[in-house]
């Protein structure tokens, strides 16, 4: 079982955060996490074809600037939220924190 599905919903719920995805095959975009309505069955959402098993790790920093987009996450929020989930390990790093499954392999 993969438990993406169950930590994207408790992030949303917590704020709205954007994050810098990283998965299994090496490609990394910047998406928010979508709402829990949003989500989809087996993938992050029900428009895309990104499946829950494929993300290896999310990186959410307290500010991101990307071109004309600045965007900044409550940081806190989300350390808490994520604490809440068992399967997720939580990894301060500067900026931010790093999410990933526990015992999943991660770059």
């Amino acid at each position: 079982m993969n438990h993406w599905k169950d930590v994207l919903a408790i992030l949303s719920d917590a704020g709205h955060f954007l994050a810098h995805w990283h998965l299994h095959s090496g490609v990394a975009f910047y998406m928010y996490v979508p709402r829990r309505m949003d989500i989809g069955p087996e993938t992050v959402k029900a428009v895309s074809d990104v499946r829950f098993e494929e993300i290896a790790r999310l990186d959410i920093m307290r500010s991101v600037r990307l071109g004309g987009l600045d965007a900044t996450n409550d940081i806190d929020a989300c350390r808490r939220a994520a604490a809440s989930i068992r399967e997720v390990a939580v990894e301060e790093v500067e900026g931010g924190i790093q999410l990933s499954l526990r015992g999943a392999e991660v770059r």
